[in-house]
């Protein structure tokens, strides 16, 4: 087995600065196909947000109004002013059949256009595939996803703007973000199969002058011991395989980051109960403390009874 990186923590190396779903069904009915003599005119008519906005949705699927406004929040002096100016992007964005939103929302109707949870439809789907010049004619089916698949998919909008919150209020540089199926790895097992590992979410930050890669398993409580356990050696494999560390010079660290403190504490243990699992490989979190967790806030951890590595 590879030995861990004693001159860095997992996932940390210095750095020199520099089958769950059904048709959808939208509060507006399905559009007919928009021609591409059409789209490409629009095209010349969205500004860099809403570009940015449709490849944000392109690689999350769905994202609440709220979400989109936080990830946008460098553009505006307020919070209010960010929720505002998204919202009416989103009803236009809609209007042009580039967007929708599923009937249901986050927090009921007293939530208002803000828990409305937005999908890229077939036009936009096209419409970015016209920008890039990639002349295929793919049809993207939208589907109904179960509240399941749904929890766990905003669950990973959230952590990547929780990301970009922390990067905005400290002094950590988020550099680089993987969403699936980007943020996925492969080595070749014991008897020459492929194995995965298939993080929710990778990301590259920087601090300090060091440079840190982690992998994200966004835990909402559904998944048994066992198939946690399961992964826990998925990834020790694939670290053992040393891919990795030949790819990146370090090997990422992996943060379970769970939707209750109690479920962070109960990973923490079940983890920590198993001797061949590396000390420092992993760590669990509360989705709200994510971002203490990239920035190394040592004064959280001791909060919540969790472990940071050092720097």
């Amino acid at each position: 087995m590879n030995t861990i990186n004693q001159s860095a923590p997992h996932g940390h190396q210095h750095h020199n600065k520099g089958g769950d779903c059904l048709p959808i069904h939208a509060d507006i009915p399905p559009p007919s196909r928009l021609s591409r003599r059409h789209l490409q005119h629009l095209t010349d008519q969205l500004d860099q947000r809403a570009w940015h906005t449709l490849s944000f949705l392109a690689e999350h699927r769905f994202a609440t109004t709220s979400q989109l406004a936080r990830h946008h929040q460098d553009r505006h002096a307020t919070a209010a002013s960010a929720l505002r100016q998204t919202s009416r992007l989103m009803r236009h964005l809609a209007d042009q059949r580039l967007t929708a939103h599923l009937e249901r929302r986050i927090g009921g109707q007293k939530a208002g256009s803000t828990g409305l949870i937005w999908y890229l439809t077939e036009a936009g789907y096209r419409i970015l595939a016209i920008r890039a010049g990639n002349t295929t004619n793919r049809r993207h089916r939208q589907m109904e996803p179960s509240p399941t698949f749904m929890a766990h998919t905003l669950a990973i909008t959230e952590a990547r703007v929780q990301a970009e919150e922390a990067a905005r209020t400290s002094a950590m540089h988020l550099i680089y973000i993987e969403t699936e199926p980007l943020s996925w790895r492969r080595h070749l097992g014991a008897h020459g199969q492929i194995e995965w590992v298939k993080p929710d979410l990778a990301l590259t930050t920087t601090l300090d002058g060091y440079e840190d890669h982690w992998w994200l398993e966004i835990d909402q409580g559904t998944e048994h011991p066992k198939r946690l356990l399961t992964k826990a050696h998925a990834y020790l494999r694939h670290y053992e395989d040393g891919s990795e560390q030949v790819t990146r010079g370090v090997h990422p660290a992996i943060v379970w980051v769970t939707a209750t403190i109690s479920r962070a504490h109960q990973i923490h243990d079940l983890i920590a109960r198993r001797p061949e699992l590396p000390d420092g490989m992993f760590t669990t979190c509360h989705i709200d403390h994510l971002g203490a967790v990239l920035t190394y806030d040592q004064h959280v951890a001791v909060e919540n009874h969790w472990t940071i590595q050092a720097k």
